[in-house]
C-alpha cells in the first residue's frame, strides 16, 4: 500500500509539471487541486482528462464545460454530452438548455419553455398575478464568462423546489444584472450562483459563486423567506454572492 502511495504522487508530480498540449493530459496543481492545459485548450473532465481545442466536440461528443462543444450546442451535464440547444416553445428542465437568445422561462404553467427573454407572459399562461423581479448579483471577485442562475424557493431545498429560475451568462465583471420573469406573487427565498468552474449544473459547486439573498456574509439563507413579489409590476432585489 505504501508503495502504491509512492508511485500515485509522483505520478501526480509528473503531471504537474508536464502534458497541458493539446490531446495531452491536463496538467494539475496537486492531489486536491484543479486541472487546467496551457493558453486556448480546455480540460475535458468527460474524456479522460485530456487537453481539448475549444467547439472541437461534436453532437454526443463527451464534454465536461460548455467552450468544449461547437457552435449551436451546449454541455448536458448529466450525461456530459454536447447536446443542441432547445428552440423557442421547446420543454426546458435546465436553464442553459435553451438557445443562447432565449430563457427558460418557468412560472404558473406547468411546463417551463424555451422562450425570448422579453416574453413575461410565456410561463404564465394560467392568468396567475405575476411579476418581474430584477437586480443586481455582486461577485466576490471579477468572473470570466460563465454561466449562473437565480431560483426562487418558499421552502428551502432540499424539501423544496425552485418555483421560478432563469440562467444568465457573465460578460467578465464583478457583477452581473438578472431578470426573472413570470414569478407568481409571494415571498421567497432567492438563490445566486455562478458556475466559475465550468462543472455544469443547476447548482453551485466548491470554487463557484454562490448565496442566498439576505444572508449575513456567509452566503447561507436566511431564517425566514424575506423577498416579498407582488401581484404585478416589477420587483428589484440586489445581493452579493461569496466564494464556495
Amino acid at each position: 500500500m505504501k508503495h502504491f502511495a509512492v508511485v500515485l504522487l509522483a505520478g501526480l508530480a509528473l503531471s504537474a509539471c508536464s502534458g497541458g498540449g493539446a490531446g495531452q493530459s491536463c496538467k494539475s496543481t496537486g492531489i486536491l487541486g484543479n486541472f487546467y492545459c496551457d493558453q486556448g485548450l480546455t480540460c475535458n473532465l468527460a474524456d479522460g482528462n485530456v487537453c481539448e481545442r475549444p467547439m472541437s466536440k461534436p453532437e454526443n461528443g463527451a464534454c465536461s464545460s460548455d467552450d468544449l462543444c461547437a457552435s449551436g450546442l451546449w454541455c448536458e451535464p448529466g450525461g456530459q454530452k454536447c447536446r443542441a440547444f432547445l428552440k423557442e416553445g421547446d420543454v426546458c428542465s435546465d436553464p442553459f438548455s435553451c438557445g443562447p437568445t432565449l430563457a427558460c422561462l418557468k412560472g404558473l404553467a406547468k411546463d417551463s419553455v424555451c422562450g425570448q427573454p422579453s416574453d413575461a407572459g410565456v410561463a404564465g399562461t394560467d392568468g396567475g398575478a405575476v411579476a418581474t423581479v430584477i437586480g443586481t448579483l455582486t461577485l466576490p471577485a471579477t468572473s470570466q464568462a460563465a454561466k449562473g442562475m437565480v431560483s426562487f424557493f418558499t421552502t428551502l431545498p432540499p424539501g423544496g423546489t425552485s418555483v421560478a429560475s432563469s440562467g444568465f451568462s457573465t460578460t467578465g465583471g464583478a457583477s452581473i444584472d438578472y431578470e426573472v420573469l413570470a414569478v407568481p406573487a409571494g415571498t421567497y427565498f432567492i438563490l445566486g450562483f455562478v458556475d466559475v468552474n465550468g462543472s455544469g449544473g443547476t447548482s453551485s459547486t466548491p470554487g463557484d459563486y454562490a448565496g442566498w439573498y439576505g444572508h449575513n456574509g456567509d452566503g447561507n439563507p436566511p431564517s425566514m423567506a424575506t423577498a416579498v413579489v407582488p401581484a404585478t409590476g416589477t420587483v428589484r432585489f440586489d445581493f452579493s454572492l461569496v466564494l464556495r
